[in-house]
């Protein structure tokens, strides 16, 4: 519980912000700078054997190295990336507002003309980390976020790098299967391409409030979203 954790490395905890697949989201503060940031952590223990671990970690925080060279205007900045008793943990910008997921209903869903700037911004946020390289692999509503000013800012670039081959049982998929690409799903290599399917199946979910590709089972979403079209918007 929140109550337990008062700091994290120098930070200090102010609250959960949310749970994340693979640990606890805190909003906290940094007190040499004096401002709030949002602490994602991460147990790799709970979900990769032993001998995996320290491979995944240094990849974590490769990852997190690459991620703080995105300074853009509509992607979340990342600060910071540590261990604290055996949890390893990202510090970025703090961000009040809502995540897309919020607009995805059917009762709230926002203008067309609005749904369109937000894609334009997310779009903009993805070809800035494409050109350097780097692919997103979970585009979403959860992760998309819009503040109080209608700004949007994408988070979450290359978390979902992590394998998902070797999750012990515990493990559930990390990407989220509904807005993956047709080459995510059967374990290509991606490319920048593969976030602009996930951006459209976001744009489509925004504007109609149902998803553009559904299925009962893993096996039958995989086969929609490979072989499937959508019903026109």
């Amino acid at each position: 519980a929140a109550g337990s954790v008062q700091k994290i490395g120098r930070y200090e905890i102010l609250g959960e912000l949310g749970h994340g697949a693979m640990g606890v989201v805190y909003k906290g503060r940094d007190p040499i700078i004096d401002r709030l940031v949002a602490i994602k952590t991460i147990r790799f223990d709970r979900f990769y054997e032993e001998q995996e671990i320290q491979n995944l970690k240094e990849r974590f925080f490769k990852e997190a190295q690459a991620d703080g060279q995105l300074i853009h205007p509509n992607i979340v900045t990342v600060f910071d990336v540590g261990e604290n008793k055996g949890l390893s943990f990202m510090t970025m910008e703090y961000i009040e507002g809502e995540s897309l997921s919020q607009f995805t209903a059917r009762d709230r869903l926002l203008p067309p003309e609005k749904v369109l700037t937000i894609i334009i911004e997310a779009a903009e946020a993805l070809d800035f980390a494409h050109r350097r390289g780097i692919v997103h692999r979970d585009v979403k509503p959860a992760n998309i976020m819009l503040t109080p000013t209608g700004q949007v800012k994408v988070m979450d670039f290359g978390i979902a790098k992590l394998p998902t081959s070797t999750l012990t049982q515990t493990g559930s998929i990390l990407g989220t299967p509904s807005y993956m690409s047709p080459e995510q799903i059967n374990g290509l290599d991606l490319d920048g391409r593969s976030d602009l399917f996930s951006l459209g199946s976001v744009f489509y979910e925004l504007l109609t409030g149902t998803k553009p590709f559904k299925g009962e089972t893993l096996s039958a979403l995989s086969n929609q979203i490979t072989q499937g079209t959508p019903q026109p918007v």
